[in-house]
């Protein structure tokens, strides 16, 4: 199969899940391409895929976010960014397939079998959350985990979570981009195959809030935590 092609299978895929889901879209997106274009055009282009589909989701659903929160997560992950562009550059193949893979089938285990987390009411919690966003933003593009289990921790409503963490998704997207603008990593690679990701982007972004109200969104979630422990495993062994 060509790159080609699996930049737009997997943007669409990647895209679909986190429009239905509103998480799991880079833990969908990352795996599946590090193995067929390497990590030094698989985190670029996962940050211009994922820009384009929560610029999409955050208009749909700005009134819900919870602007306080989400401006903590921002913030802290501001900083956290930069030392992930360091990270990012001191890996090589192997090891960044080894910590995706982990993060992935770590996170799907937790997600699967949602253990009961203590509430969190101290919004200081979110500068530690977003920072190490941040950091795995800049390294792998895979900012997810840690806001996930933090909103999960503080009991927002399904509506505000998804809201929410799309604005958070969407500055982190902007703010990497920024990044990788400045240190030259928008490649004219990265850039050639990102024209393939556009359309996969649009049709899997409108078909998972199409599909959104229209599935079980109970069994849908199951079926892809099994599929990110399928693929994190796969880039472990």
């Amino acid at each position: 199969m060509s790159a080609e092609l699996v930049v737009f299978l997997t943007s669409f895929a990647g895209m679909f899940v986190l429009s239905f889901a509103g998480f799991g879209g880079s833990l969908v997106i990352v795996p599946l391409l590090l193995p067929v274009v390497g990590v030094k055009i698989t985190t670029p282009m996962a940050r211009l895929v994922g820009l384009l589909s929560t610029a999409i989701n955050v208009l749909r659903r700005r009134e819900q976010v919870n602007w306080r929160n989400a401006l903590q997560l921002m913030m802290a992950a501001a900083i956290g960014i930069p030392v992930g562009f360091y990270v990012f550059d001191t890996v090589n193949q192997r090891q960044a397939e080894l910590v995706i893979g982990a993060v992935t089938v770590g996170y799907a285990l937790y997600a699967w079998f949602t253990p009961k987390l203590p509430e969190i009411r101290a919004n200081g919690w979110a500068y530690a959350a977003g920072f190490i966003a941040g950091i795995m933003t800049g390294s792998f593009a895979i900012p997810g985990p840690p806001v996930i289990l933090y909103g999960t921790a503080r009991n927002w409503s399904p509506k505000v979570f998804k809201s929410t963490l799309q604005s958070f998704f969407m500055f982190t997207a902007s703010a990497s981009s920024i990044g990788h603008i400045i240190r030259g990593d928008f490649t004219p690679e990265v850039l050639r195959l990102y024209l393939y990701a556009i359309p996969g982007v649009l049709i899997g972004t409108y078909l998972g809030i199409y599909l959104g109200d229209k599935v079980d969104p109970a069994v849908f979630r199951k079926i892809v935590l099994l599929l990110l422990v399928i693929l994190g495993i796969r880039l472990m062994m």
